[in-house]
């Protein structure tokens, strides 16, 4: 069986940062192969100063 896959864009991470609840999004997508691609992570770093954390898994 495969995994379903989440492409997290700038839209979804925004919204979870600014009603408080970005620490919920590793609960949340705990179980699927996701990403954020680099436009995405570099909109949000530049425009929008999260603190977000690059990985690897």
């Amino acid at each position: 069986m495969t995994k379903t896959k989440i492409i997290l864009d700038a839209d979804v991470i925004i919204h979870f940062s600014k009603g408080g609840c970005l620490s919920l999004l590793p609960t949340i997508i705990h179980g699927y192969d996701h990403i954020v691609l680099d436009i995405v992570y570099n909109e949000i770093k530049d425009h929008h100063g999260l603190p977000l954390l690059r990985y690897q898994k």
